[in-house]
């Protein structure tokens, strides 16, 4: 799950690194894969949540050398902010969820972080908070900043830029395995609870993990409530009109 923040004043944009799939009252999660949900061209930035093939689906589109405006990316299941740098102006928005005083939260932290914003008005600050309260929200807190270009979304090097396959397979290498119910994390990675599983005694609902795992049925995702809505048909030719503007 996540959290992003778009901070209309200070120009930040700033979202956690954690990647998960949820399966009856366990999350399975991996932190800081350099596959982020902020990501600038030219002179704009965009911003993600929701699904995680939707989102790969959308940086892909964005990181074409023309943008096919024709093949408008599909809108269910996704969150969308794109920020105009030059003028630190958000020039479209959809599934955001909390808006307040030139600010805008999405994800499972968002109310989390638009009370620590309230008091302190630093969007880092407010994903750090979100990550101490959700357990869905973790990781080294991604920004870019829209004034300045400034950000710390390149890898180190010789690292490139993860893929989506390459988050994947993070998650089924070294994916952690929370207990929402206890809000506890298991004290063994998903590969190792495969192994596990294989045995009779396997714990049911583990078991059915692994299962749902394999299956390929689990997705890495960013939720937040737009992961469960659709975009009118209005909000869809807002969007074709907005990235038309700024990449055309």
């Amino acid at each position: 799950m996540t959290t992003n923040v778009f901070d209309g004043k200070s120009g930040l944009l700033c979202t956690d690194n954690r990647w998960s799939m949820k399966h009856g009252r366990y999350l399975v999660y991996v932190d800081d894969v350099n596959y982020h949900k902020i990501l600038p061209r030219g002179d704009h930035v965009a911003m993600f949540a929701g699904d995680g093939l939707r989102i790969d689906a959308w940086k892909q589109w964005l990181s074409a050398p023309k943008v096919d405006h024709s093949n408008f990316p599909a809108t269910d299941g996704v969150a969308v902010c794109l920020v105009k740098c030059s003028n630190t102006t958000l020039v479209f928005q959809s599934g955001v969820d909390i808006v307040t005083d030139n600010a805008h939260f999405a994800g499972s932290g968002s109310r989390y972080a638009v009370e620590c914003w309230r008091e302190n008005g630093c969007a880092k600050t407010a994903v750090r908070t979100a990550a101490s309260l959700d357990p869905c929200t973790g990781g080294e807190v991604k920004f870019f900043d829209s004034r300045t270009g400034g950000n710390n979304l390149r890898p180190p090097i010789p690292q490139k830029q993860a893929t989506f396959a390459e988050l994947i397979s993070a998650l089924n290498l070294k994916g952690n395995i929370m207990d929402l119910a206890a809000r506890t994390t298991l004290p063994l990675k998903l590969q190792e609870l495969s192994k596990i599983a294989a045995g009779v005694d396997a714990p049911r609902e583990l078991a059915a993990l692994v299962a749902a795992v394999e299956a390929g049925s689990l997705v890495p995702s960013a939720p937040c409530d737009a992961m469960y809505s659709t975009w009118t048909q209005e909000k869809i030719d807002e969007g074709k009109r907005a990235f038309l503007a700024a990449f055309g």
